[in-house]
């Protein structure tokens, strides 16, 4: 799961079944439209494939932005279920 860094609206770079490597983008968090430094861009933390992304283009700081299937398990990964 990746949380949102930013609240704002999510331009997405990933459709679900994408295959990412490390460092690629993911998505923009636009939070202040037209003006610099409005944009917060999020990168993919290791390799992987997207499993899903949020459908509302929407979202606030810390909400999960999309589920990554890394090639090797996160230090930050939370056991349980893919749904919350």
């Amino acid at each position: 799961m990746m949380p949102s860094p930013r609240a704002g609206a999510i331009l997405y770079d990933v459709k679900p079944g994408d295959r990412v490597a490390k460092g690629d983008r993911l998505a923009t968090i636009v939070h202040a439209p037209g003006e610099i430094g409005g944009r917060t861009e999020v990168f993919a933390p290791q390799s992987g494939f997207i499993l899903t992304r949020r459908s509302r283009r929407i979202i606030r700081a810390g909400e999960d932005l999309l589920k990554l299937a890394g090639d090797k398990r996160s230090g930050d990964a939370r056991s349980g279920t893919l749904e919350d």
